[in-house]
Parts: C-alpha cells; structure tokens; sequence
C-alpha cells in the first residue's frame, strides 16, 4: 500500500496497514457503517450477475424468473433479486463434498474420537476412493440419492472393490453425510439410505481364501521354532516365537513392557501405531489403548511363552520396552519381515505375523478350548469373530483324509 506522506509516496506495511485504518476510524476520517453497506451493494450485485435466466413483469405486475427450473413470483423486482441472491449465496457458501469430508475427519480427531492411525488411514481411503471424483467436488446442496448411489455402484465396478475395501468407503460417505447433515447441508438419512440400497454380492471382487495362506501347518510351525532355537534367537526372533505362543499382534508385541508381566499372566493394554508427522513423513509410536473393545486384556502364558519373555529380557534388563533397541521399541514390521525370512530359509510358504494370530486361534479351537476363554485370549468381543475371521483347516492332507476316514468308518 502506498500512502502520501510530507516527503512524499511511501510503501507501508500490512501492520502499518491496520494501524492507518484504525487512526482513521477512531479520528471518524472513515465511515465503517459505509463501507459495510458498499461492500454488501457489491456482493449483491456480483450474485444477481450469476442468474442469466430472464427475469420479467407480467402484465398483473408481478415479477417473474426460473430458479432450477422452478417459475418464482414476487411483487416487486427488489423482492424478486433478494430470492435470487440469497439463492446464489447459498450455492457459494454451501461446502462441496471434499470440504465436508476433511471438517468431519479433522474434527473426529480433535475430539479424540478417532487415533492418528485411523484418521491418516480415512486419509489414505479419501484420497484413493474419493478424491477428484464427482463427488468429491459436488456442492453438498447438490446431493441427492440417486447422485450417491451412482457414484457408489460406478466406483465398485470401476475399481474393482471387495466387499471389505466398500466397507471402508462407506464409513468415509456416512460420516460425511451425516456430519453434513447436523449442520444443515443435506437432509439425506444415511440409515435409511444404506437400508433401501441394494448392492449385489456379485458387484464385489472376491478372493477366495486359501488355508494355506492364512496358517501355517503344526508341521510349518515346528519348523519354524526348530530355525529359531537352532541357535541363540535375537531379540527380533523372541518376538516371533512370542507371537506363536500368544497369538498378540505384532503392534502389541512392540509396546510390551515388562511391568506388564503378572506371572502366568501378560497384561495386554497399548499397541505401536503408525502415522504421517506434520512434514508428511511416516513415524510411528505407542498408543495407550488396543485394538477392539475387549483389546486390553490378560494372557495366560505358557510356560515357553514365560521362557521366551525371560529370555526377551536380558536383552535390555532396564529397558522401558521388552522388545528395545537404541532406546526405542523395535517396530512391528521387523518382526513381520523376520519370520517371512525364516519361511522362505525353511521353505515354506511365506507369511506375516498375523497369520501366525491365525494359527494360535486355529490352535485353540481344534484343540476344544472354551469359546470364553479363546474370546479372552484373542481379545475380540464374541467367538463368532474368531470362528468367522481366523479359523482355518491348518491340518495337512494326510491328517485330514485320517480325520475323514475316521468321521465316515
């Protein structure tokens, strides 16, 4: 900005900016009340300017134009533009799809509804399901039904989703619809929305799953520990074989820490978690909760599992974590990218830390275990998860043709 001053033009600041405005306002060199009624002169006329549709006076006097297709009629033609630009300011004003999804996501995590994990997740899902798409850039006032459920249907055939990958974009549309709906930008009912549309199973991409995929064998499993034991197991190793004893995610493997052991019982309370930092990049730390509602809970160790830990740690004697290295918990890939070695070294097929969770479930149930006690020990809320989700034939053919041969003897 630049002023006339007694030598003369000088260029100013924008703090000298508002100090010259507020010396003009108090001294009353500028009427504020002025320049509000200018600047709302200005924004009226800059939205009459959007409606290109004719506007006329009947022959009754009465003012007519086409707003969406639908004939307006007032009694005066200021009455007649005050519909049309508050019309128009509405379309401005109003967030588009994207907007709203970023607002609700930002705020489920300020309020702590949702951890850092699963709000770059949600991130992650926008921006490969959503982004840039026709409903990401659609005025909210614009939504209807019939729009969602195109969009919808046309995304899972077009990428090809399984019914899992749709479930996670619909927590994205119905957060966001919904959030948009408590303030005033849509009136659509999600619950009644996601009741009446009909999505056929055969939309969705299937991937049968195989059990040899998912577990690993009693024979698989025994090669794996024989490697291990074969020589003093690193730290990194004590992990896996922790987790063939307890079934514990890798990210809770990661956050033991040894006031968590209670004799025969492993006190389950905090999981590592993954995040992106302010500059974008991925870091990782512990959060003080787990996985699922009934995540915390108490293990009963075996007596190699007590073993294991024992061994875990005269690693760090005084280390915050069992499982530490320089100071900090090994992250739970390291222990994902070790037993796949060890598969690949005993040569089996290989597979991640989960599906050893899998087999130790697989275990439990074949085994007879009480569905309490494996509820307890896996930390989900009912059997029905565990039987549904990690239950698997992890017998090789020889034992089930027995197990059959015997069944129909």
């Amino acid at each position: 900005m630049t002023v006339i001053t007694g030598g003369g033009l000088k260029e100013v600041s924008g703090i000298e900016q508002e100090n010259l405005l507020q010396f003009a306002v108090e001294n009353g060199m500028i009427d504020l009340s002025t320049i509000q009624a200018e600047a709302e002169i200005m924004e009226r006329k800059k939205l009459l300017g959007l409606h290109t549709t004719k506007i006329w006076q009947g022959k009754n006097g009465k003012w007519y134009t086409y707003l969406d297709n639908k004939l307006i009629k007032r009694n005066t033609k200021k009455d007649l533009e005050d519909v049309i630009a508050d019309h128009y300011r509405t379309i401005v004003e109003t967030p588009t799809f994207g907007c709203m999804f970023r607002e609700w996501v930002e705020k489920k995590f300020e309020y702590g509804e949702i951890q850092r994990q699963t709000y770059d997740n949600y991130i992650v899902e926008y921006q490969s399901l959503i982004e840039g798409s026709s409903l990401d850039c659609l005025k909210l006032n614009e939504l209807t039904e019939p729009k969602l459920e195109d969009f919808i249907k046309t995304t899972i055939r077009e990428k090809s989703l399984t019914a899992k990958r749709w479930g996670n974009m619909r927590i994205l549309i119905s957060g966001t619809v919904k959030y948009a709906k408590k303030h005033g930008y849509t009136d659509i009912s999600m619950r009644v929305f996601l009741d009446e549309l009909s999505l056929s199973k055969n939309m969705f991409k299937s991937r049968p799953k195989v059990d040899a995929e998912q577990v690993f064998t009693r024979e698989e499993e025994q090669k794996v520990k024989d490697y291990i034991w074969a020589r003093e197991p690193s730290l990194v190793e004590l992990g896996v074989l922790l987790g063939i004893e307890t079934g514990m995610r890798r990210g809770e493997i990661a956050a033991l820490m040894p006031g968590d052991i209670k004799g025969d019982i492993l006190h389950v309370a905090r999981t590592e978690i993954k995040y992106k930092d302010e500059n974008g990049k991925t870091a990782y730390g512990i959060r003080e909760s787990t996985k699922g509602r009934e995540g915390e809970r108490d293990i009963i160790l075996t007596e190699m599992a007590k073993v294991i830990l024992s061994k875990a740690m005269a690693f760090n004697p005084s280390g915050k974590f069992i499982f530490e290295k320089n100071d900090t918990f090994i992250k739970g890939h390291s222990f994902t990218k070790r037993i796949q070695d060890i598969c690949k070294a005993v040569g089996i097929r290989p597979r991640a830390m989960h599906k050893l969770r899998k087999t130790y479930a697989t275990n439990l149930l074949n085994a007879g275990v009480d569905d309490k006690l494996v509820e307890k020990q896996m930390g989900h809320t009912e059997i029905l998860t565990t039987k549904q989700f990690y239950y698997f034939n992890n017998k090789t053919l020889e034992e089930s043709k027995k197990i059959i041969q015997t069944a129909l003897a």
